[in-house]
Formats: C-alpha cells, sequence, structure tokens
C-alpha cells in the first residue's frame, strides 16, 4: 500500500489563485543559472502571498552521483550537501507560499544510495 501525504489549503481570497511550479532546477550543475532562479523566486516574493503559491515539482538538486546515468557528479560545482543548503537558503524567503512537493529522481537517487530524505530537509524550512 502506498502511503500518500497531503495538506489541506485553505485560501482566504476570493481573487484568482495564481500557482508557480517550481521543478528542473538542477541546481549544482555546472549550467544551472541560480541568478535566474532568484530573479525568478524573487518576482514570487512580490506578489500577494494569499493568491500566489508555489508547488515544487523535484529535480530542484542535480545531486549526481558517480553512477549517475546521463549528468554525473563530474558535472556538478556544488557537493549534495551545498545544493540542499542553496536550495533551503533561496526557498526560506517563499517558504509560507509553498503548498506541495513532489520527489524528483534526483532527489529519490540521494535517498536510495545514501538514506537522505532530501525533500524531508528541504521542507523543514
Amino acid at each position: 500500500m502506498i502511503k500518500i501525504n497531503y495538506n489541506k489549503v485553505i485560501l482566504k481570497t476570493q481573487d484568482d489563485v495564481f500557482v508557480y511550479p517550481i521543478g528542473d532546477l538542477h541546481i549544482g550543475h555546472i549550467n544551472c543559472d541560480l541568478n535566474f532562479i532568484q530573479n525568478y523566486l524573487n518576482t514570487i516574493k512580490q506578489t500577494d502571498e494569499e493568491s500566489n503559491r508555489v508547488l515544487l515539482m523535484g529535480d530542484l538538486l542535480d545531486c549526481g552521483l558517480k553512477d549517475s546515468i546521463g549528468g554525473s557528479v563530474y558535472e556538478n560545482i556544488l557537493t549534495p550537501q551545498e545544493q540542499i543548503e542553496v536550495i533551503v537558503n533561496i526557498l526560506k524567503p517563499i517558504a509560507n507560499r509553498i503548498d506541495g512537493y513532489v520527489q524528483g529522481n534526483h532527489e529519490y537517487r540521494i535517498y536510495k544510495n545514501t538514506g537522505i530524505d532530501v525533500c524531508k530537509n528541504v521542507c523543514r524550512i
């Protein structure tokens, strides 16, 4: 049996709700543009909190390992720990708008190989 975690979100607005999906950032990869990501998050931060929500869709971190298919540890400029610290720090200002986080295969790869639950660490913000 699969356990599904969920939260009920009650919004107090009568306005339209805008959902900003954020995923496939691959923080730590050599081609990741942290300035672009930070500007995008700053744009969200400047909007109305109640009617602008965020869903995290996975692969926020690259977390390349030696045995990774495709990209590997050799294409990462940050260690997995540094990647976790970066994502936590850049998401903190909008933490109260984040309504969910779907684990991606990159987060799962870290959990499977090390037992470190990236999603759990990020969700503590």
